[in-house]
């Protein structure tokens, strides 16, 4: 035994010096022909099946593209035609993958109100050997065309500004255009009244805008002459304003005259910074109250109604005082 022992290990002290071990080189050179192998195997064992399974039948869902057929320029679509139709089909598994990479387009005869969607795919689908159509969504397609007409329509922003303290919005809101141009069918514009943008909402705003907000996208048988619209707002610092104004009263008779206790109300506005001083200089309110409601009155109290009456058109009430006045008519 101790000889046997003895004559290894000789034996391997040999072969460690004429035989030096594997270099890197060669032990990634030999994991590179491992995965080389696999792959090839794996290759070769799709390859076989697919030759075995491809030749059964199977049955898939496909979407083919949907056009619409030529329309003259004096009609257009009431509704949306779909641009892809859902379709089940079954066949050999080699003929559907040629089938799916050389889908048949469905073109919609305009002059045909309503189109068997499921018999055209099959007519379609005629040539192409050992394909069945069993099934298409939706089963039927309705092709309904109207005069075709051109109108020129506001725009209507649906900017959501919020602003400041005691900062707020002067003059109106400025678009540009104000309008567009949208032509297609007279029954879908009959309904339509304006075009709105697309919604934004602004907060904390002390400075003037200017941006650009898209319009809302139309559907696909309506087209507008514009995708987007400039607007621009005006941004002011607010200060507040006091000016007592007396009551009077409005188409009251000959000989019939009206006291009010008290005889004037204090009214308290906003009114932009830099269009104070000349407030302070106006006569910016009035108030009244027409002599028929104090007719039907029975409660002997009225509120008087307060009108601006000169051109300083950002000024906003904040209150009246007294809200109600008393009253009594007085004949001469």
């Amino acid at each position: 035994m101790r000889n046997w022992f003895a004559k290894s290990w000789s034996w391997a002290k040999v072969r460690s010096i004429l035989l030096p071990p594997p270099s890197d080189s060669e032990t990634v050179f030999s994991r590179r022909e491992k995965v080389m192998v696999s792959m090839v195997a794996y290759s070769l064992a799709m390859i076989l099946w697919l030759m075995v399974n491809m030749d059964r039948e199977f049955t898939i869902g496909v979407g083919v593209p949907v056009v619409l057929g030529e329309l003259t320029a004096d009609k257009s679509l009431t509704q949306s035609i779909p641009d892809r139709i859902d379709a089940t089909i079954t066949g050999a598994g080699w003929k559907l993958m040629a089938f799916q990479n050389n889908l048949p387009v469905l073109v919609l005869d305009v002059m045909q109100e309503q189109v068997d969607v499921l018999a055209r795919l099959r007519e379609l689908t005629a040539a192409a050997d050992g394909i069945t159509v069993v099934r298409a969504q939706p089963f039927f397609l309705n092709v309904r065309l109207d005069e075709t007409v051109v109108r020129r329509i506001p725009l209507i922003h649906q900017l959501d500004i919020r602003y400041r303290n005691r900062y707020d919005q002067v003059g109106e809101v400025r678009l540009t255009p104000d309008s567009i141009t949208v032509s297609g069918a007279r029954s879908v514009l009959d309904t339509i009244r304006g075009w709105t943008t697309v919604s934004r909402e602004i907060t904390n705003v002390r400075d003037s805008l200017e941006l650009t907000l898209p319009l809302t996208a139309p559907p696909p048988y309506v087209q507008l002459s514009h995708a987007s619209v400039r607007v621009e707002v005006g941004v002011s610092e607010f200060t507040e304003g006091e000016v007592r104004i007396p009551i009077r009263t409005r188409g009251n008779p000959r000989g019939q005259d009206v006291v009010f206790s008290p005889a004037t109300i204090t009214v308290r506005y906003d009114v932009p910074i830099d269009e104070y001083a000349r407030s302070q200089t106006q006569t910016l309110f009035a108030a009244y109250v027409p002599y028929g409601i104090m007719v039907r009155d029975s409660t002997g109290f009225v509120v008087p109604q307060v009108e601006r009456t000169e051109s300083v058109t950002n000024v906003r009430i904040r209150s009246v005082q007294p809200r109600t006045v008393a009253y009594y008519i007085v004949a001469e």
